[in-house]
Parts: structure tokens; sequence; C-alpha cells
């Protein structure tokens, strides 16, 4: 016990900078080992994240849009999406008068044509482009 007193005496001034020395090596690494930490929670919760949306759109595509596509009206939606106009459709317009912005947007929408007047449609086999222009000289 006497060797010891006479150590630390000796050398408490070293021995005060080697355990500050020691104290900064282990909180760099405590830090690291926490960054490390956050990096993999982080990492999850993207994954996670990206699972559950990727779950919601097949969900969608299988419960929903689907269930659309094969209704009687399916063939209209991807007609649509193609920028086909059919007969007795007109296109929806937003007028805003030039005064007033905020007042309710006048909206106008005739009916959707029933599955008849789609398949004479369809039996004409006219092309987007010719199908637009008859839809444009019965309006105009």
């Amino acid at each position: 016990m006497p060797v010891l007193k006479h150590l630390l005496s000796d050398y408490w001034t070293q021995l005060k900078y080697l355990l500050l020395f020691l104290l900064l090596i282990i909180g760099i690494f405590t830090i690291k080992i926490y960054v490390n930490y956050l990096t993999i929670i982080n990492t999850v919760v993207g994954i996670d994240e990206k699972n559950t949306h990727v779950q919601n759109d097949m969900n969608y595509s299988q419960y929903f849009q689907s269930a659309y596509l094969a209704s009687d009206y399916g063939h209209l939606f991807l007609a649509h999406d193609n920028n086909i106009v059919f007969w007795g459709e007109t296109i929806i317009s937003f007028n805003y008068p030039s005064s007033q912005k905020n007042q309710v947007q006048e909206l106008n929408l005739n009916h959707i044509p029933n599955r008849q007047q789609t398949q004479e449609q369809e039996r004409m086999d006219l092309n987007p482009r010719d199908a637009r222009k008859v839809f444009l000289d019965e309006k105009i």
C-alpha cells in the first residue's frame, strides 16, 4: 500500500492526463456506437415505410383498380387514359370570373354514355384522332 501511495503522489499529473485521454477515447467510441445504432434504426424504419407503401400500392391495384377495370365501364377508364373522347361526352371546363377568383367554379359535364353507345363507337373502329374530329364537329 505505501508503494501505491508513493506512485500516486509522484505521478499524479501523468495519471490525470492518462485518465483524460482514456475518457476521450471511450467517449469517441460511445458516440460512434450511438450513431451506428441510430443509423440502423432509421434504416429499419425506412424499409418498413417502403414496405407499407408497396403493400398499399398492391392493395390498390388488386382490390380497387381491378374491380373498376372488370366493371362495365372498365373500357372507358382505359380509353380515357389514352385520351379518347366518346360520343356524347363533353370536356369538363372550369370557368373563373375575371373579377373574383374566389367564387364557386362552374362545372359543365354531360352524362357518361351508356354501354350500347360505346359499343357502337367501338364497332366503328375510329382511331383517337378521328374520334376527336368527329366529336368536335358534332359540338361545333
